[in-house]
């Protein structure tokens, strides 16, 4: 088996990335980031924060009052 065969799938990276990105944050976060990207759907708030944080200072980004 060759090097290639053992990396995940972009998708799956990302889903980790995702997944991580979710138990991160408080709940409070989790509802600001679904109301933004007005969906009840992790990966859909993930997507869109994503879509909205693409510079790596901007991904720190979390819901302050």
């Amino acid at each position: 088996m060759n090097t290639s065969e053992l990396r995940a799938p972009q998708g799956d990276v990302d889903g980790g990335l995702g997944m991580a990105w979710w138990n991160a944050l408080t709940e409070r976060d989790r509802r600001y980031w679904c109301f933004a990207a007005m969906t009840a759907v992790p990966a859909e708030a993930w997507r869109y924060f994503k879509s909205v944080t693409r510079d790596e200072e901007k991904s720190k980004v979390v819901c302050v009052e």
